[in-house]
């Protein structure tokens, strides 16, 4: 697997993809749920139902999010998520 370097540390690529593609989801429907102010576990169980439920490596996406988003995240309205907490999620990760 081809691996990107950031900051000293190595994220997988494919890390890097998932978590993106959450991330997309995630603002996407921060604004359809933008009335109800969905705060973020609420977002990425919406993902897993509606996106990472249809496909193969859906179990996986839900292990990286329960494990590397939600813990960060969590309390936050999905809405209020912007580029630089993606920027620092992502550095974070070993």
């Amino acid at each position: 697997m081809a691996a990107l370097r950031t900051e000293g540390s190595v994220i997988e690529a494919e890390q890097l993809l998932v978590l993106g593609s959450v991330v997309r989801a995630i603002r996407e429907n921060a604004a359809l749920l933008s009335e109800v102010r969905a705060k973020a576990p609420r977002v990425a169980a919406l993902y897993v139902e509606r996106h990472a439920s249809s496909k193969r490596s859906g179990k996986e996406d839900e292990r990286k999010i329960n494990r590397e988003l939600l813990p960060k995240w969590g309390a936050r309205k999905a809405a209020e998520i912007r580029r630089r907490d993606v920027i620092d999620l992502l550095d974070g990760i070993k």
